[in-house]
């Protein structure tokens, strides 16, 4: 699963990016620090997975899910559980609080590859006589 982590705090970008690193399966594309540069990426690149901090200064991360091109799977990663309602409106694979653990890191990703089994199966299921179009996120 190609990945993109988006924070604008620099340790919890490197710690999320070690996760990543460590975890079979999954390519980490790139880093961000603002929202912005996070979408011409995901417009450049096939994003499946989205690591996606909710405050940063300019765009946040409810206001970038607004406007990408397609819908990823999201794990917000946050230090505020406030969000987490709110986060779920946009039918996210998971909300991690952070200081995020090893332990915690592996439980969502363990779900977001449960949930790209289960779109794939689908798929694959029905492409002879269906066609599923995902809309409003």
């Amino acid at each position: 699963m190609n990945c993109l982590i988006v924070d604008d705090e620099i340790m919890a970008r490197k710690s999320l990016g070690n996760f990543c690193n460590r975890e079979q399966g999954l390519n980490l594309i790139s880093t961000c620090e603002n929202a912005e540069d996070a979408l011409i990426l995901v417009q450049e690149n096939e994003i499946d997975l989205l690591f996606l901090d909710i405050e940063m200064p300019g765009m946040n991360g409810l206001e970038l899910l607004e406007l990408l091109p397609y819908m990823p799977q999201v794990i917000f990663t946050t230090i505020k559980k406030e969000y987490a309602f709110e986060a779920y409106e946009y039918d996210i694979t998971d909300f991690l609080k952070k200081p995020i653990t090893q332990k915690r890191f592996e439980k969502a990703i363990a779900k977001a590859i449960a949930q790209r089994g289960q779109l794939t199966a689908i798929s694959k299921a029905s492409a002879i006589e269906e066609i599923y179009v995902r809309a409003d996120k």
